[in-house]
């Protein structure tokens, strides 16, 4: 029976190389299709979809399979950690959902969006320029230099920092500390309360919830 089935739909976009990618959502997990991604750095579908159905993929990535516009559970010997209940040793995919979109390609698997970044780093840079991609080749060589020094960073010091959120969360900061005096030397009530409005909103976006100014209440 297929009927009663969960529906995965569209809701979100990933960028990879300043390419979009739609990502989807089934129960509360995000998924990726996966040709359109390979497609875009010149790897061969066939290999990486067969290297995506081996148990232990499936079991990391919590691969799916699509056909004939459901959602099926990968064959697993194992018990993916999604939620779904496998049927342990079958050799046939489970229906566990409806797709509800037509976008997704009909040769496709789908994998949890929070393990893409793994699938990426365990590309080779070397397959790639090999193919003659050579700008999804320096686009993986960045990320994979990046997420090295966050990994390292990780295990030794337990954290890790992107630069870019960190400047971003600066900006915001110094942003806060500006709205701030100038408030403090804002004599005009109408003013006053359209930068206290502003310092809620930045306070909030900091996760620092702001409290209301009693004197201008």
């Amino acid at each position: 029976m297929t009927t009663n089935l969960p529906e995965m739909k569209v809701t979100g976009v990933m960028h990879f190389a300043n390419r979009p990618h739609l990502t989807y959502t089934l129960h509360d997990t995000q998924y990726i299709s996966m040709r359109p991604l390979v497609d875009q750095i010149s790897l061969d579908w066939r290999g990486q979809k067969r290297g995506l159905l081996e148990d232990d993929a499936v079991l990391f990535y919590g691969t799916l399979l699509l056909e004939n516009g459901k959602i099926l559970q990968a064959p697993c010997k194992y018990s993916p950690k999604n939620d779904v209940s496998a049927n342990l040793g079958s050799e046939e995919g489970q229906k566990i959902a409806i797709l509800c979109s037509d976008d997704a390609p009909k040769d496709t698997v789908f994998i949890r969006l929070r393990r893409v970044q793994m699938y990426i780093a365990r590309i080779s840079i070397g397959q790639v320029r090999s193919q003659g991609n050579m700008s999804s080749a320096e686009h993986l060589l960045a990320l994979h230099e990046e997420w090295a020094e966050a990994l390292y960073s990780y295990e030794t010091t337990g954290i890790a920092v992107k630069s870019s959120h960190a400047k971003f969360e600066s900006g915001k900061i110094k942003n806060f500390l500006s709205v701030s005096k100038e408030k403090r030397v804002t004599e005009d009530v109408g003013d006053r309360k359209v930068l206290h409005s502003l310092m809620k909103d930045i306070a909030e976006q900091i996760g620092h919830p702001y409290q209301a100014d009693l004197v201008d209440e």
